[in-house]
């Protein structure tokens, strides 16, 4: 008989209770040898002794495996609920300390849209990581020698409103990044405070006429969208990180945020970035990678 617990159901408590006796007279004994790995050989060994963060959340990986763990300052991305906290991330990945590997799977929580989880983080991964390899639901991204070249072209603001289709304009060249405000009534307010925030949508219209509906948060929504080239999955994201950003499945036409006005205004702010990602020059890439090789040549040799 399984613990569980069903509101429907006046007296739960006794099966729990008897759940509990039994598992109190005849514990589960797991076994203590650790389970195979969900990593490749050829990844552990490259990732022995390296910095290695995990996104989104599968820290077990890095134990398992005795990796060398360097999180990032919140290290669930479900735990990245706003726009401060996905800064300190990205802040993290453009700095001289942020870890050498990241392994990324394309994952997320209550329905929510992978893309639209840490944004601003995804833009310094972006930046400053490049595919090594994919391997089933996995993908290892290697730092940067160079960090790609990072340019605002502009920047622009816009109104809108919930419950009607805002476009997106697929023909500006660049990746857009839509940081959207919006504020709850006073009913709203009391919601959140007393119980948990007002249910709020993002509904995606790809090319080809796709629809697309995720549970978010106004929140949420504050951090970013990253448009209209919006992966929809791992192979996807792959293609997004390769490219510069110029690939990864159907661009986003058009969007709604869906809302009841009773809990959420009507009225929504949109800043919108557009940003540009190129290949740093040759010349450099080539002596910061001769400088790598000399500083590993010098290191003492402990064996």
């Amino acid at each position: 008989m399984p613990f569980y617990h069903d509101p429907s159901v006046i007296y739960r408590a006794i099966p729990q209770a008897v759940a509990y006796v039994r598992d109190v007279f005849h514990p589960l004994r797991p076994a203590l040898d650790p389970p195979p790995s969900l990593l490749p050989q050829s990844w552990l060994t490259r990732l022995a002794g390296r910095r290695v963060d995990v996104i989104p959340w599968n820290v077990d990986l890095v134990y398992a495996n005795k990796l060398h763990y360097w999180p990032r300052p919140v290290m669930q991305t479900y735990q990245v609920t706003d726009a401060y906290l996905d800064s300190l991330n990205a802040a993290f990945y453009e700095s001289n300390h942020a870890p050498d590997y990241v392994v990324f799977s394309w994952n997320s929580i209550d329905n929510r849209d992978p893309m639209a989880d840490e944004s601003l983080t995804k833009l310094a991964l972006l930046q400053r990581y490049q595919v090594d390899d994919q391997w089933g639901d996995w993908m290892l991204l290697h730092h940067r020698a160079v960090p790609l070249n990072k340019q605002v072209l502009s920047r622009t603001l816009q109104q809108a409103a919930i419950n009607t289709f805002i476009p997106v304009d697929t023909l500006i060249k660049g990746l857009q990044l839509w940081q959207i405000d919006g504020a709850y009534t006073l009913l709203g307010y009391g919601q959140r405070t007393l119980f948990q925030p007002p249910g709020v949508l993002l509904e995606l219209t790809d090319q080809t006429g796709a629809v697309q509906t995720f549970r978010t948060a106004l929140p949420l929504l504050n951090s970013g969208l990253i448009l209209p080239v919006h992966p929809a999955n791992l192979t996807g994201m792959g293609q997004f990180l390769r490219s510069g950003a110029k690939r990864g499945d159907a661009k986003v036409v058009k969007l709604r945020i869906l809302a009841n006005d009773r809990f959420v205004q009507t009225n929504l702010r949109i800043r919108s970035q557009i940003l540009s990602f190129s290949e740093p020059p040759p010349q450099l890439l080539q002596a910061v990678t001769g400088q790598q090789r000399a500083s590993e040549s010098d290191k003492p040799n402990h064996d």
